[in-house]
C-alpha cells in the first residue's frame, strides 16, 4: 500500500456516518471516520480511539497518542489491502460495517452512542474530545 495521509481534526458533530472506500485494484483506501481523544485516569495516558474499526493509540501526550493512533490505523489499512475482498467484507461486517449496494467499493457504519462506547474507560471528562479522521 502506498503512503496514506491522515488528518485528525477536532469536531463538534454529534452523530456522523463513517465512510470507508477501498479500491482493491490499487490498494488505495479513503475514509472519513469519527473518533475520540481522552485522558484515561486509570492508566494516566491519553487515548485516541476509533470505535468503528476498534483501533486505538495511546501516549503520555495527545500528540504521542495521535502518532501511535496513526500507526495503528495504517497497520490495519495495510492488513485490509493484503487480504481477499471476501475477507475484507467479513472483517468489516464483524465490526458492524455495511457494504453500499450502489457503490461496490464503499462501506458505511452508523455512529453509536458515545456513552455505550466509552463506558469501560475511566475518562477524565474535561479531556474528552471528538475528532474526525480523514484518510486519503
Amino acid at each position: 500500500m502506498s503512503d496514506i495521509h491522515f488528518d485528525i481534526t477536532p469536531t463538534t458533530i454529534q452523530h456522523q456516518e463513517d465512510h470507508l472506500r477501498i479500491d482493491f485494484s490499487t490498494g488505495k483506501i479513503t475514509a472519513t471516520l469519527a473518533g475520540f481523544i481522552f485522558l484515561d485516569k486509570d492508566a494516566n495516558v491519553f487515548v485516541a480511539y476509533l470505535p468503528s474499526l476498534e483501533v486505538s493509540g495511546y501516549g503520555s501526550t495527545v500528540n504521542d497518542a495521535q502518532e501511535m493512533f496513526k500507526f495503528s490505523i495504517k497497520d490495519f489499512f495495510d492488513y485490509l489491502t493484503q487480504i481477499s475482498i471476501e475477507e475484507v467484507q467479513r472483517e468489516l461486517r464483524k465490526l458492524g460495517w455495511k457494504k453500499n449496494s450502489h457503490f461496490n467499493k464503499r462501506f458505511s457504519k452508523d455512529q453509536v452512542n458515545i456513552r455505550d462506547l466509552l463506558k469501560d474507560y475511566n475518562i477524565e471528562e474535561s479531556t474528552l474530545q471528538r475528532i474526525t479522521l480523514s484518510a486519503a
